[in-house]
């Protein structure tokens, strides 16, 4: 009997193929794949990543965070289509076609939503989007940086029109009181 492909969206198919490609990367059979991932306390079977990589099983949180680990990997890493180009236009579930850029920087909290372009990388947004401890190892450069650094921003400074150094939050909460 033959496996049944399930209905992935670009997500689901983004991971499986990532899974596929990684360890092939990594030179791994699907057995020592599921032995590293069974040793680290989520045990899974290769029967199951090889109905992962065929399109024919969907991927748990759980499981995509036990098995980017074994392949060395970030959990963002799985998540992203794979494209050569940062330019590329590239398909998430649940949102509408963007660049590999703007994506891997929303996936990774760098930026707002792609569509949200508009929405600017402010303290309410990186407070709701990051733990409260990462603001207590960001230098104040950091801190600039990641609250200009949007794509909008990104777009004013190349042309000359982001005076935001200029106005650097010096009251940011970073919640070591």
């Amino acid at each position: 009997m033959g496996t049944q492909r399930v209905d992935l969206g670009p997500t689901g198919e983004a991971v499986a193929a990532n899974i596929a490609r990684m360890r092939s990367r990594s030179g791994l059979t699907l057995r020592q794949l599921a032995a590293r991932i069974s040793d680290a306390g989520r045990p899974i079977s290769h029967t199951t990543l090889s109905q992962i990589e065929a399109y024919s099983r969907r991927v748990t949180v759980d499981e995509l965070v036990a098995i980017a680990a074994a392949l060395d990997v970030t959990p963002s890493t799985l998540l992203m289509p794979h494209v050569d180009d940062a330019s590329t236009e590239v398909e998430a579930s649940g949102v509408q076609p963007t660049t590999a850029f703007d994506l891997w920087r929303w996936v990774t909290a760098q930026a707002p939503h792609p569509l949200d372009s508009e929405v600017p990388v402010d303290v309410d947004w990186l407070h709701r989007t990051r733990p409260l401890w990462t603001f207590r190892q960001m230098t104040d450069d950091e801190l600039r940086d990641a609250l200009v650094t949007n794509p909008l921003r990104v777009a004013m400074k190349r042309t000359g029109a982001d005076h935001s150094s200029e106005s650097t939050p010096r009251d940011l909460d970073r919640g070591d009181d």
